[in-house]
């Protein structure tokens, strides 16, 4: 095939008049003179030159792309992570001592925003949880979960290298797993986003919910008609009715009333950081200081001149949290608490502090939402604890918006990237 397509350069004058002429005609003999040896010499080192060079070239290619798509290069930058509402009431936990105790393992207290963190585990990147203030900053008093693959499973998992399985001296994963992709040898995560996942909860389940999008952008559907997909593949959302990784969000409320009691709740604002977000929600705080009848119409709870109580979303619950002596706290001390918040290793709930909590939800203010007052807590009850409803009829919801204001002391609805560090507390 080869000498056809020289023969018919050859006829089209590629090659020069006289092997056109000598194709073109019936019959012809061509004679090649032979080169000195010294012009064959030279040709042949120029040909083995050309032949390293090209072979160079190709080989550097191939590595630099190799290496690109090890360290994920190709691969989305940053994610955010959706669990189901799955609880794993005895979850092994290393403590600060070293010990191992027994925490309630609520899985979507690790819902938020992965970044791939530069490094790699068995020929793909890792990624790595971030802070839940608007997924901005790495965790510096927390150890951060991580999604990467691990080839003793052959397969994507999730893990966090403080929780365990096990009390007991078994043979573990060396990845120590909690949830695991079905065997794959898929270098994107996104491949694998989908699911279905296998998750431990004391015991292998099926079927469990691990939702990873991806925060790129390729069009402004993307980025739910409430912004634009810029240059670098971010959304930009364009009203101020929007907000979030793909502008998903709706402006939240900035009052909530009790539908059956007095309890006002305004957004905690920081003077460096702008409105205060855990888990891309704002973090609301009671207004009236006397008394907090949020929990139902026969009971309150006074409360000390010193305590505050807030309503701070967990992932996909609020939970109304009273913290004792926290008027005592400088706000820079409030600013960093808030920005290094993280629902599990906080120990958000099984704590006395915990008064209420809600249905889950994915609404950026909690108004609509059913509340349950957290009654008693124990082994003979379940995770939560004894919940009490705090309406009637169910679906009523327990807070209501205050459409009559506007935003706090003046204050209008922006949000800063607030990365304070503990130089700052």
């Amino acid at each position: 095939m080869i000498d056809d397509i020289a023969f018919q350069l050859a006829k089209f004058d590629v090659l020069g008049k006289h092997l056109r002429l000598s194709a073109s005609s019936k019959c012809f003999t061509a004679t090649f003179e032979k080169k000195p040896y010294a012009f064959r010499k030279k040709m042949t080192i120029f040909v083995k030159v050309v032949f390293g060079f090209n072979f160079l070239l190709f080989l550097g290619g191939m590595t630099s792309v190799s290496y690109l798509q090890e360290v994920g290069r190709f691969q989305c930058g940053d994610v955010t992570v959706t669990f189901g509402e799955d609880i794993w009431e005895n979850a092994w936990v290393v403590g600060v001592d070293g010990e191992l105790t027994n925490l309630v393992l609520v899985y979507s207290y690790f819902n938020g925003v992965y970044k791939q963190n530069g490094s790699t585990h068995d020929g793909r990147p890792v990624y790595q949880e971030l802070r839940k203030n608007y997924g901005e900053g790495d965790f510096e008093t927390k150890v951060p979960a991580k999604i990467m693959y691990c080839a003793s499973e052959g397969a994507w998992v999730f893990t966090h290298e403080n929780i365990r399985k096990s009390n007991k001296a078994v043979q573990e994963s060396p990845c120590h797993w909690l949830l695991r992709y079905p065997e794959t040898e898929a270098y994107d995560l996104m491949d694998v986003s989908s699911g279905p996942w296998e998750i431990w909860l004391g015991v292998i389940k099926h079927g469990a919910i691990m939702d990873i999008k991806c925060n790129g952008c390729n069009d402004d559907t993307d980025c739910n008609l409430n912004g634009v997909c810029s240059e670098d593949w971010t959304c930009h959302c364009t009203t101020a009715d929007y907000y979030g990784t793909h502008c998903e969000l709706e402006r939240p409320c900035p009052r909530l009333i009790g539908e059956t009691s007095n309890a006002s709740w305004s957004f905690k604002y920081s003077r460096d950081c702008g409105y205060l977000l855990e888990y891309d929600r704002p973090l609301y705080t009671l207004r009236n200081d006397e008394t907090y009848t949020f929990t139902n119409d026969t009971e309150e709870a006074v409360l000390n001149e010193e305590d505050i109580v807030n309503l701070v979303f967990t992932g996909s619950r609020w939970f109304a949290r009273r913290y004792i002596g926290g008027k005592k706290l400088t706000p820079d001390q409030v600013e960093y608490r808030a920005i290094e918040y993280h629902a599990f290793w906080d120990n958000k709930y099984g704590s006395t502090e915990n008064i209420a909590i809600s249905e889950p939800t994915t609404r950026s203010y909690p108004v609509g939402v059913d509340f349950y007052r957290i009654g008693e807590v124990g082994e003979q009850y379940g995770p939560f604890g004894v919940l009490y409803p705090m309406q009637e009829p169910p679906g009523r919801g327990a807070l209501r918006c205050d459409k009559n204001v506007a935003f706090d002391d003046g204050y209008s609805w922006t949000f800063t990237h607030c990365n304070k560090n503990s130089t700052s507390s």
